[in-house]
């Protein structure tokens, strides 16, 4: 792996400043990393002079790119349990409907009337531990 010109922080702050001095522009004139540097840091401040929208500062667009990591594992996460969720509310739907129709008339009522009270019973479970 290459290393960087020990120089070459100095050169772009003067770049940035526009304070050069007669051994900076010697340096630059003789090494190849600096020079190469210098042109890429006039282009990106070129390119950010003339951009349509402000350039964020990099330490917010990683904490973004953090952010956004951390939900995309997050919802990676919970997929199987999503999966499962779902799964298992149709096989009880399918479920009920099995004892609906097995279950004579009259005992269909009061399964029904039974669900009915079960489901309002875990909504207002639900409502109550998603408040705190």
């Amino acid at each position: 792996m290459k290393t960087m010109c020990s120089r070459e922080q100095d050169v772009l702050a003067a770049q940035r400043t526009g304070t050069w001095t007669d051994e900076l522009r010697a340096h630059l004139a003789g090494c190849g990393d600096c020079a190469d540097s210098l042109l890429v840091a006039g282009f990106l401040q070129e390119a950010a002079e003339t951009a349509e929208a402000p350039v964020q500062e990099p330490g917010f667009v990683w904490w973004k790119l953090q952010l956004r990591a951390r939900r995309d594992d997050a919802a990676r996460a919970l997929r199987p349990v999503i999966l499962v969720e779902r799964a298992a509310m149709a096989a009880l739907g399918l479920g009920l409907v099995g004892c609906i129709a097995w279950m004579s008339t009259e005992a269909a009522m009061a399964a029904i009337a039974l669900g009915v009270l079960s489901v309002a019973a875990g909504s207002v479970v639900w409502f109550a531990w998603s408040r705190n």
